[in-house]
């Protein structure tokens, strides 16, 4: 787990994870049906979108939360 959430960190602080008020659809995983997978739309007008399983959604939620707060201090 450790790993995975210096992997989301990186791509906060890279900009290849959008940093700010995540929205998303939720659906059945492609792979494992017994999975979710969040497509979360950004860019411009929400052109671009990224999909990532539940585990690597909720660490980029808790980061970003993270993020904003600390740059609200």
């Amino acid at each position: 787990m450790r790993n995975l959430r210096m992997g989301v960190r990186a791509a906060l602080a890279a900009g290849v994870l959008p940093l700010g008020r995540i929205s998303s659809v939720v659906r059945r995983a492609s792979g494992r049906p017994s999975e979710l997978e969040y497509e979360v739309p950004f860019g411009e007008a929400g052109r671009a979108a990224v999909v990532v399983h539940e585990p690597c959604y909720r660490l980029w939620r808790v980061e970003t939360m993270a993020r904003i707060n600390q740059a609200a201090q």
